[in-house]
């Protein structure tokens, strides 16, 4: 296995690398306004989406050691082929779920900040209910 063939590994793995370490900056900055829940299950989402890397990364340096020494049959390399795209998409499926469910499970708290802020929260304005000012 050659260093080329390494690097060529990372700089294709390397964008989602970047988005991931960037959610593991930007969480804790924004943990007041998440919530502890949402915090929880950011940290959980990027974790699983490091994992999917991880492993796409592995299997990458896995892939020319079983095809190149024979080791294993072409029916044998289809099953396990196929059982770590499965474990992948169910990381990275997993993952970006999570991150979503920490973006809908906010703290109420801090959800009243986004609607006092101009424009509100997606853009919508929020009234306050008739008879409460």
């Amino acid at each position: 296995m050659s260093v080329g063939y390494v690097l060529s590994i990372l700089v294709g793995l390397l964008p989602e690398a970047g988005v991931i370490l960037a959610g593991f900056v930007l969480v804790p900055r924004t943990r007041e306004r998440l919530g502890r829940r949402s915090t929880t299950l950011a940290y959980l989402g990027l974790g699983a989406l490091a994992a999917g890397l991880a492993l796409s990364f592995l299997w990458s340096l896995l892939i020319p050691t079983l095809i190149g020494g024979e080791a294993v049959s072409a029916s044998v390399w289809q099953v396990l082929n196929l059982i770590v795209g499965l474990i992948r998409t169910v990381f990275s499926a997993g993952g970006v779920a999570l991150l979503l469910g920490a973006l809908l499970t906010r703290n109420p708290a801090g959800a009243g900040l986004a609607d006092r802020a101009p424009g509100g929260f997606l853009g919508t304005v929020q009234e306050p209910a008739s008879g409460q000012r």
